[in-house]
């Protein structure tokens, strides 16, 4: 299975624990996170995550009504009722799944650290 594939199934897993019975979905993000999540010249949610989402949205027929909020409420605001998702790459977390399910990673990032080699000055 391709990797398209593979994130789409994800997603789908996540989604499907959601009762369709709704039309429209409330989809929380901070789009200051390129490439994940931005806001495009017309002030619209761009970014991998906000194609994905509308993917799913497609696929399951359902609508999406984006919301700029803020990346570190999102505890309140999906217990709150809020928005009923929220992207905004995230990590799994132990305390993060004790308030709300997450679909399996989407991608993989690997942190480095850049310094200055002394000996190659």
């Amino acid at each position: 299975m391709n990797d398209k594939k593979k994130l789409l199934v994800a997603l789908l897993a996540m989604v499907s624990t959601f009762s369709f019975a709704q039309e429209k979905y409330i989809v929380g993000t901070d789009p200051t996170y390129p490439p994940f999540e931005f806001k495009n010249d017309n002030g619209e949610p761009e970014g991998f995550e906000i194609d994905l989402i509308k993917l799913i949205g497609e696929k399951e027929n359902f609508q999406i009504d984006f919301r700029y909020l803020r990346r570190k409420d999102w505890k309140t605001i999906i217990t709150n009722g809020e928005a009923d998702m929220f992207v905004s790459a995230f990590s799994i977390s132990p305390e993060r799944l004790e308030i709300a399910e997450m679909s399996q990673p989407i991608v993989k990032i690997q942190s480095v650290v850049y310094f200055l080699d002394n000996e190659k000055k």
